[in-house]
């Protein structure tokens, strides 16, 4: 039995010796197709996470397994959360492409088969994309303000929240799908210049949904840079115009109170 176990052992190790840990490219191996791309649009927001998925083949189109493949970022100033990854046996590999941030900023990567012994590689496709480029902001001074958005160039402005109320503050999620504003509202309880919530709403202006709910003033949203969470202030515990700092977890649930000072 102990031979036969050696025997089995013998068959296995040159397998295991050639994995992850020191993938080598075979010396005569044919020419190498290297194919993919990243999950996206054209625009998307910074911070945004994407796969990417490489495909690696050889003539004939049968699979290159154990390929070593580099995931680099060229441009922009984003991050891949690997930067490398070993083809598996369908010859495929796969990274995370953080989006890096700024208006009309280019994100490029490529993806290169490298030999792991000498470090040498080529190059096999890049893929480009643009940040999200659109501005948010208010119009207006009184009860019948609103929430709009136009492209960093001026062009396509759209009101989001086109509605009779006083809607202020907005600001953009890290991913860009979202907008937190404050919000005076016939639905916010106490009314009058005590009923101020936070809402959020799809980029496109749909879906609003109100996070806060108490007849105070809670404004000026903002976002945590990994979207799960919203601080704003409030003077729902201070006495009015008395107020602090507080943050919820993006669905609105968990909100909590951090400062105990004076805040205007």
């Amino acid at each position: 039995m102990l031979r036969r176990n050696l025997a089995i052992l013998a068959l296995l190790l040159p397998a295991l010796g050639g994995c992850a840990d020191n993938p080598l490219v075979p010396s005569d191996p044919g020419p190498v197709q290297v194919s993919g791309g990243a999950a996206t649009s054209d625009y998307v927001g910074c911070g945004t996470m994407i796969p990417v998925t490489a495909t690696a083949g050889r003539d004939g189109g049968r699979p290159y397994p154990n390929l070593l493949l580099n995931f680099n970022v060229l441009a922009g100033g984003g991050s891949m959360f690997g930067g490398a990854g070993i083809t598996n046996g369908k010859g495929v590999a796969r990274d995370i492409w953080t989006i890096g941030g700024g208006a009309n900023r280019l994100n490029t990567i490529a993806v290169r088969a490298v030999d792991a012994t000498t470090g040498v590689g080529t190059q096999y496709f890049t893929q480009t994309v643009t940040t999200l480029s659109k501005i948010a902001f208010k119009v207006g001074f009184t009860a019948n303000s609103d929430i709009f958005v136009m492209d960093a160039d001026g062009s396509h402005l759209t009101n989001l929240t086109n509605d009779g109320m006083w809607d202020e503050t907005p600001a953009w999620s890290p991913d860009g799908r979202r907008i937190a504003f404050g919000s005076l509202r016939v639905d916010s309880p106490g009314g009058g210049d005590s009923g101020f919530e936070i809402y959020v709403m799809n980029a496109d202006g749909s879906n609003v949904t109100r996070l806060t709910n108490n007849a105070a003033q809670d404004r000026s949203p903002s976002w945590a840079p990994d979207g799960s969470k919203i601080a704003f202030k409030s003077d729902r515990d201070a006495g009015p115009y008395s107020f602090q700092i507080y943050v919820m977890n993006a669905d609105g649930s968990n909100q909590k109170r951090l400062t105990n000072s004076k805040v205007e």
